[in-house]
C-alpha cells in the first residue's frame, strides 16, 4: 500500500528544478533525435531538455 503522502499527490512527484539543471547540462542530444516520454507527467523537464536541441521532435 502507498503512503498517504503518495496518494495524496496521486504518485505525481516532478523532477525538482535543480534535478532538471543537472539533466540539462549532462546530456546531449544528437541533431533530428526524436524524444519520447510517456509518463512525462506535465512534461516540464522533457520540454526543458528538448529546447537545447534545436531540430529535436518531442513526444509526450
Amino acid at each position: 500500500m502507498a503512503r498517504l503522502a503518495s496518494q495524496a499527490k496521486a504518485g505525481f512527484y516532478p523532477t525538482p528544478d535543480t534535478v532538471c539543471d543537472l539533466l540539462i547540462q549532462k546530456i546531449e542530444f544528437a541533431d533530428g533525435a526524436r524524444c519520447c516520454d510517456p509518463c512525462c507527467g506535465e512534461g516540464k523537464t522533457l520540454s526543458r531538455l528538448t529546447q537545447s536541441a534545436a531540430t529535436m521532435t518531442l513526444r509526450c
